[in-house]
């Protein structure tokens, strides 16, 4: 979460920055701090899969040993000390490990695509496209309370990743398809009002001018500082700790 976090920080201030410049060399700015930012999501929601899918069966693997270790002692030797333990007892404990080792064989399997995907061997741009994409991937790969906090954010939470994720498809393609898929995202319901679109005649975000939509304000605020937030709001939802979330944006209050 923190190099996301740092990226965050980052791109506030690289906008901040340029404040006094004209409104087309805003637009570029603004939209190139957030292509590092959605570079940085992508590389914290593809690091997270992975580590959970690694922590699951190293998990599982350590509870089962243990479980079984625990249930051979309670079988075969409750209450054996040195003491007490007969001399044949002795010797069959000096001959049997002292641990129970497991091998786990899942029935669910990870497909060769989902893995390139995940992993990007192939440095590939076309990633994952949307947030059904990770969720698709955390139900089918991970453990129930492992996928929980991904699969739980809340409406506003889903909507705001959603758009961020379709934002970097869109600046990195400037292709039409993309362009229709952040624009349907941004008239989600959920979706914080600042951020929302409509899709209207003049409401539309072309492909050319994501610069433009980040770099005005909506409600007193920038859009990109509402999207900054939010980002920094939902890493800390799916990667939690103790301790006060980090601010990113210091702006005027909401």
């Amino acid at each position: 979460r923190d190099p996301l976090l740092t990226m965050l920080a980052q791109a506030h201030s690289t906008y901040t920055a340029a404040d006094e410049l004209g409104q087309l060399e805003r637009e570029r700015i603004h939209e190139d701090a957030f292509m590092r930012v959605s570079t940085a999501l992508e590389h914290f929601m593809t690091d997270w899969l992975v580590r959970a899918l690694a922590d699951d069966a190293t998990s599982l693997r350590r509870n089962l040993e243990r479980h079984l270790t625990d249930d051979a002692s309670r079988r075969y030797a409750p209450g054996l000390t040195i003491e007490n333990a007969p001399e044949r007892v002795l010797r069959a404990m000096t001959v049997l490990p002292a641990t129970v080792t497991v091998s786990l064989a899942g029935k669910t399997r990870l497909q060769l695509a989902d893995a390139r995907t995940i992993l990007g061997v192939e440095d590939s741009a076309l990633s994952l496209r949307s947030l059904e994409d990770y969720r698709r991937l955390a139900t089918q790969l991970l453990a129930q309370t492992r996928r929980r906090d991904l699969l739980a954010l809340p409406g506003d939470q889903a909507a705001l990743l959603d758009v961020a994720i379709k934002l970097r498809h869109t600046i990195a393609h400037r292709s039409t398809r993309a362009a229709d898929e952040l624009n349907r995202a941004l008239q989600a319901s959920d979706l914080h009002t600042a951020l929302r679109r409509t899709g209207r005649a003049g409401g539309r975000i072309t492909a050319a001018r994501v610069g433009r939509y980040l770099a005005t304000a909506a409600d007193g605020y920038l859009r990109q500082c509402w999207l900054l937030d939010g980002i920094a709001d939902i890493a800390y939802s799916i990667a939690r700790s103790a301790g006060r979330p980090r601010v990113i944006c210091g702006c005027d209050p909401r």
